[in-house]
Order: structure tokens, then C-alpha cells, then sequence
């Protein structure tokens, strides 16, 4: 996030020291930070960042999705149709 705020490719960084890390088998974790969205998250696990910090707002954001709601929302009307 703030690395892309200052015109330099965040997600470029992270990638860029996985690859470093991983090349001299350093004892380390890479941790994406400044998270900003679903998509930044995305991406470090595509670049092979071990953790990322995620803001609750993100966070919820990841597991949110139309079809999602919309299938739980078939499923409730569902259940709703069984004999009790």
C-alpha cells in the first residue's frame, strides 16, 4: 500500500525478497504489510509472502462474496422448507 502510494510496485518488493530469502535459504519469514485490499493479499500468497497483516475491513472482505451470500441465502430458504 504505501510503497504503491509513493509510485514504487509494493507487491514487486515482497516477490523480490521471497526470491532472495528463498535463494540463500534464509531462516525467515516474509511478511506482507500495509494491506489495503483482497487483491494485495492475493497476491503475496501468489509471491509466496509467508504471513500478511490484514485489517479487519480486508479481512471481511475476503470471505464476503455475491455468490456467496446468495447461496446462503438458498440454503436458509431451503432449510426453511423442511418439516420441523
Amino acid at each position: 500500500g504505501r510503497l504503491d502510494d509513493v509510485k514504487k510496485k509494493g507487491m514487486d518488493v515482497v516477490k523480490e525478497t521471497v526470491e532472495v530469502f528463498r535463494k540463500y535459504e534464509l531462516q525467515t519469514a516474509v511478511l506482507g504489510a500495509s494491506i489495503r485490499s483482497v487483491r494485495h493479499v492475493e497476491e503475496c500468497a501468489i509471491v509466496g509472502a509467508d504471513v500478511v497483516t490484514v485489517p479487519f475491513k480486508v479481512l471481511v472482505q475476503m470471505y464476503r462474496h455475491e455468490l456467496t451470500d446468495k447461496g446462503i441465502k438458498k440454503f436458509l430458504e431451503d432449510w426453511e422448507k423442511i418439516p420441523k
